[in-house]
């Protein structure tokens, strides 16, 4: 694997969130632009806020 190089789309608008360019440079100035995430589905469903979560590595 190699780390996923992000593009201007880390400073689009979301739901709750306005556009913030700041976030590009800030991920260019220390990471190299590299603020990617490789994920797999391990079972279908939603997501919700006040769900637990796990990072499994391995």
């Amino acid at each position: 694997m190699r780390p996923a190089l992000r593009c201007a789309m880390t400073i689009h608008p979301q739901d709750e969130l306005a556009a913030d360019p700041a976030i590009l440079r800030t991920a260019a100035q220390h990471h190299g632009a590299y603020v990617g995430l490789l994920a797999a589905v391990g079972k279908p469903g939603r997501i919700r806020i006040g769900d637990s979560v796990w990072l499994v590595t391995g």
